[in-house]
Order: C-alpha cells, then structure tokens, then sequence
C-alpha cells in the first residue's frame, strides 16, 4: 500500500498508462453471481458459459 501522497499519484499513474483507467488507485476481482433471468432481457445478462449472471 502506498504510504505517501507521491506513491499514490504514481500508483494512479501506471493505471492511467497500463489499462486508460484514470484516478483508479487500485483494483479487485470480480465475482460473478447467478440470478433468474429478468423477464424480456433476451440475451443481456449471459455469460459465456450461457449462465445467466450479474456481475
């Protein structure tokens, strides 16, 4: 974890350059949860796998 204000700026820095995701200071993984598909979404809310998912 950063500990000064200049590490945070960098930190921020190499996201901006890397991904193009400006002010972003760090990042987690994502979860995926399976639901019931809303009624009239058609495809919408499908994964890859065809499981129907918010995420």
């Amino acid at each position: 974890v950063p500990t000064t204000e200049n590490k945070w700026k960098e930190t921020a820095e190499q996201f901006q350059n890397q991904w193009n995701f400006p002010h972003c200071l760090g990042a987690i993984d994502g979860k995926h949860i399976n639901i019931r598909q809303p009624a009239n979404s058609g495809s919408m809310y499908y994964n890859y796998r065809g499981l129907a998912l918010f995420f």
